[in-house]
C-alpha cells in the first residue's frame, strides 16, 4: 500500500474492516482524503501535513505520534 504514490482519495468506509490501520498511509505523498468510518479498526491514524483524515465515527482513534 505504501507504493501508491499517486493515490489522492481513499474511501474504505462501511467495509467491516478489522485490525490495525496501516502505518504506510503516512508515506503517501498525494493522499488528500482518507475515510475509514464504520469499520472495526484499531491503532492510530497516521497524520502528517500532506493529508487530512475525515474522522466521522473515528473519535476513539488517536493520531500517531
Amino acid at each position: 500500500m505504501g507504493q501508491l504514490n499517486y493515490l489522492a482519495d481513499l474511501d474504505l468506509s462501511n467495509n467491516q474492516l478489522t485490525g490495525q490501520i496501516p502505518s504506510q498511509l503516512a508515506d503517501l505523498p498525494r493522499l488528500g482524503f482518507l475515510t475509514l468510518n464504520d469499520n472495526q479498526l484499531t491503532g492510530c491514524i497516521p497524520r502528517n501535513a500532506q493529508y487530512w483524515i475525515r474522522d466521522d465515527g473515528l473519535l476513539s482513534l488517536k493520531e500517531c505520534d
